[in-house]
């Protein structure tokens, strides 16, 4: 998408806007939200096919009794 674009994408939660004025925005996604049953901390990952269809990926937060990451980055 270019500046001065808009889509319409379809999801089975009913169609998101997206749109590039003076930067990109995008309409709500509640509905895809209430769909999973998301809550603060989850992460929803969208993607936009080729054929103008919202793909989506969700993601739940970790348990807050899991233990954190000891991992260090070289």
């Amino acid at each position: 998408m270019a500046p001065g674009g808009s889509l319409t994408a379809s999801a089975p939660s009913g169609d998101v806007i997206i749109s590039w004025h003076n930067q990109p925005t995008m309409g709500s996604i509640r509905p895809v939200l209430v769909e999973y049953g998301a809550q603060e901390g989850d992460h929803i990952f969208l993607t936009v096919s080729d054929g103008g269809e919202l793909l989506t990926r969700f993601l739940q937060a970790a348990a807050p009794s899991l233990p954190r990451s000891t991992a260090r980055s070289t």
